[in-house]
């Protein structure tokens, strides 16, 4: 057997630390879900679209037309995990993209969303950062021109 010596310093940061772990596990997520997609349904708004909502396996989905436009819109997962199920969901369309922070990219930037989601995270449990940035995925028609919506309002 070893004979452990800690000095009573350090057993009382052990005792300490302890419950400032729990206690960060256990702080506020800060932004909901739901609170991105009404940000989401009220930018649509803004800009003269119809919307309706609809669920397509527990994924809501939000769908936008005005005139010929049509346009889904689907807030993503960070992680990234939900790409290839997003694309199935949104159907093949002539234009798909992903929004994040308000800059457009053709396919999720996984390693990007995700680390801004970890470091957003980290922030907020800290009480630095309130909101995170959603990843909003959108299938369009080529009338929409949905590229040149000013997607950068949603991440401000």
């Amino acid at each position: 057997m070893y004979d452990v010596n800690l000095s009573p310093a350090f057993k009382w940061l052990v005792i300490l630390l302890i419950p400032l772990t729990f206690g960060w596990k256990l702080v506020d997520e800060g932004q909901t879900g739901d609170e991105s997609k009404i940000n989401i349904v009220e930018f649509l708004s803004r800009h003269k679209f119809d919307i309706t909502k609809r669920i397509v396996a527990d994924i809501p989905v939000i769908d936008a037309t005005a005139g010929a436009c049509r346009m889904s819109v689907v807030e993503a997962s960070p992680d990234g995990w939900m790409r290839d199920f997003i694309n199935d969901i949104l159907g093949t369309t002539e234009r798909q993209f992903t929004v994040f922070r308000g800059k457009i990219y053709p396919e999720q930037p996984a390693w990007l969303t995700f680390t801004d989601h970890w470091w957003s995270k980290s922030l907020r449990k800290l009480g630095l950062a309130r909101r995170e940035a959603p990843v909003i995925a959108v299938s369009a028609t080529v009338s929409c021109d949905a590229e040149r919506l000013p997607w950068g309002e949603l991440s401000s």
